[in-house]
């Protein structure tokens, strides 16, 4: 029986030595195919084949895909600034500024122009001035309700002295103090 288990033994030894010795050839194979000139000249090649086709696909991806994003333009943004007016105005005025730098003026196009810069300087002062007006009665509204309220609170802050002088005895403060002002609000105190 011990005969059968050495057989076996070196048999598995066998085996294992004729795997290790393919082995070792493949490898000795592969170092010697890196290490030969006219491989590595074949390798680079390759290399930089690879590399200027991956270049040209990319390139050639990305002017495909532009001109599908082109194509899906106006659906995009329909879809994007549908809901929003604000947005859809923005995008329209992008676009038609684009347009407008792109194209050249006409004859009766640089004629209106010429006429709205003359009347500009006279339309600017108007809007500067009614912009003017405006900011000074908002000032004057905003300062007289500032002091409504300021003149309210301190109503309520000399009342609730007054409700705690008088009622120091007893404890309670006689109930709640509330100011209103003329703008609508109302303060608890």
């Amino acid at each position: 029986m011990t005969d059968t288990k050495t057989d076996t033994d070196s048999a598995r030894v066998r085996s294992e030595i004729d795997d290790t010795r393919d082995h070792l050839g493949q490898t000795v194979e592969a170092i010697g195919d890196r290490v030969m000139p006219g491989r590595i000249i074949e390798r680079k090649k390759e290399n930089a084949t690879n590399s200027i086709r991956g270049l040209r696909e990319r390139i050639m991806g990305t002017a495909h895909d532009a001109r599908g994003q082109l194509a899906e333009a106006p659906e995009s943004l329909a879809h994007r600034t549908e809901g929003s007016p604000l947005a859809a105005g923005g995008v329209a005025f992008a676009i038609g500024f684009l347009a407008a730098a792109v194209m050249r003026p006409t004859g009766p196009e640089r004629q209106v122009a010429e006429k709205v810069a003359d009347a500009a300087p006279e339309l600017t002062a108007d809007v500067a001035q009614m912009g003017r007006e405006m900011a000074d009665s908002v000032k004057e509204q905003a300062s007289g309700a500032a002091e409504q309220i300021k003149a309210s609170v301190t109503d309520a802050g000399d009342a609730m002295k007054t409700a705690a002088t008088g009622n120091t005895d007893s404890g309670d403060m006689g109930g709640a103090v509330t100011a209103t002002t003329d703008m609508g609000g109302t303060a608890s105190i």
